[in-house]
């Protein structure tokens, strides 16, 4: 699934007709060149998409998220905008950068210019979503073959800070055309290693704000957790997503992390949409990649 983003008014519809020949495009919000991307603008189109999707898997009854991915193009303008995109989809989508400098000053006043437009935006398409295939391999070997040891599913909320090295560094691979499997995949690793661990019963694991180590099930029958469904209450549409896309690629929505509670820590901690308490009785809390507290 691709979410693109920044297409101009004028040629909006024969861009759709012509990009949805060779990828689903779930939502896209036109927006005029000469204006930037805005927190409005962002969260408007994540709830497009968002509602799209929530309407098609309730018509189909099928799991549009499971083995999927989910690639946000959007016109890259140059001017910083782009972080309220980042800050909306990043965790869920790869977010990749489309640039089209053959037509950036060109008027779209007539047919042939209109056309001159699309194409451009199509061979633009075509470059990036190359680009984004190599990434997502690397990413899906991740968090489908190692998620008990890799850093690309620690909670952003509740590992702290320090999480900001991962996400840089897939942002970075996105906005590198020529960042390849190996130059990506050797980027994660130290960034990885760049991690602070701790060892537990035998076992490295990461740890951290609050003390907190990240220790995961490790076999898939061990799992008793279940990410936000449409249906559930107190749960937001980004809570539902976050909870089984990372960075592009689906991952299992049973998986969390099972954390002890040091005995003078703080029992609230930030959750998907707010804040959630764990009972004094409670000795460890269950947090999923998306945050969401258990």
């Amino acid at each position: 699934m691709v979410v693109v983003a920044g297409i101009p008014p004028a040629i909006h519809d024969e861009f759709v007709i012509k990009f949805n020949k060779a990828w689903s495009i779930p939502a896209l919000l036109p927006l005029e060149r000469s204006k930037g991307y805005t927190d409005s603008y962002s969260a408007e189109l994540y709830e497009c998409f968002a509602a799209g999707l929530k309407g098609c898997e309730q018509s189909t009854r099928s799991h549009l998220l499971a083995n999927t991915n989910l690639v946000l193009l959007y016109l890259h303008k140059n001017d910083g905008s782009e972080s309220a995109l980042f800050q909306r989809f990043g965790a869920e989508a790869l977010v990749i950068p489309l640039k089209w400098p053959e037509f950036a000053d060109m008027p779209l006043a007539t047919g042939n210019q209109r056309g001159q437009a699309v194409n451009g935006l199509l061979r633009g398409g075509r470059r990036a979503i190359r680009h984004a295939r190599d990434l997502l391999a690397v990413i899906a070997e991740e968090v489908t073959n190692r998620e008990n040891r890799t850093c690309l599913l620690l909670p952003r909320k509740n590992f702290g800070s320090k999480i900001n090295k991962v996400f840089d560094c897939v942002r970075d691979a996105a906005l590198s055309e020529e960042e390849g499997k190996g130059r990506f995949k050797q980027k994660l690793d130290r960034v990885s290693q760049s991690l602070p661990t701790d060892h537990v019963d035998g076992r490295k694991y990461f740890t951290g704000q609050g003390r907190l180590v990240f220790k995961s099930p490790g076999k898939a029958g061990a799992r008793h957790g279940l990410a936000p469904t449409w249906e559930d209450p107190g749960h937001d549409s980004s809570c539902v997503i976050r909870g089984r896309m990372r960075f592009g690629v689906s991952y299992d929505p049973k998986f969390h992390y099972d954390c002890d509670i040091p005995k003078d820590g703080n029992r609230t901690f930030p959750s998907c949409h707010d804040t959630k308490s764990v009972p004094r009785g409670r000795t460890h809390v269950n947090i999923a990649p998306n945050d969401n507290i258990r």
